[in-house]
């Protein structure tokens, strides 16, 4: 029983790992991409059968021009997170539905990674108890 239960432990443990690096990687390029990255633009396109697609736009916030100027010569910065917008597009019909706008802040993403790295040392104290 106690080795079953072990073999378990280290599958749990393995897989933890797994999603940990994943995370970690996720965290960098976030912070890379609004650290480095010019505002700009990246879409990505997800073909889910003929004529359907999901359309996935990521942004950075950047300079704008406003309307309260006569001749829109007024430069607004913006700032903040980078931005992704899901479309959903169905050419069949002619439709582009709208599924929802997400800001990418990087402070949940360090708070997930900082718990599932918690998860990782309890799991490893599990799997390699110390001898007395």
């Amino acid at each position: 029983m106690r080795d079953a239960q072990h073999r378990s432990i280290r599958i749990v443990y393995r897989w933890t790992l797994v999603w940990l690096a994943i995370l970690v990687v996720l965290c960098v390029a976030t912070w890379a991409y609004e650290i480095w990255s010019a505002p700009s633009g990246l879409t990505m396109t997800l073909p889910l059968g003929p004529g359907r697609q999901v359309h996935a736009n990521l942004w950075k916030p950047g300079p704008g021009y406003t309307d309260a100027d006569f001749n829109h010569r007024m430069i607004i910065t913006r700032h903040g997170p980078p931005n992704i917008m899901l479309w959903y597009q169905d050419s069949s019909r002619g439709t582009m539905v709208r599924l929802g706008t997400i800001r990418l802040a990087l402070w949940p993403l360090v708070l997930l990674t900082t718990v599932l790295a918690g998860l990782v040392a309890w799991l490893r104290t599990r799997q390699f108890p110390v001898r007395q």
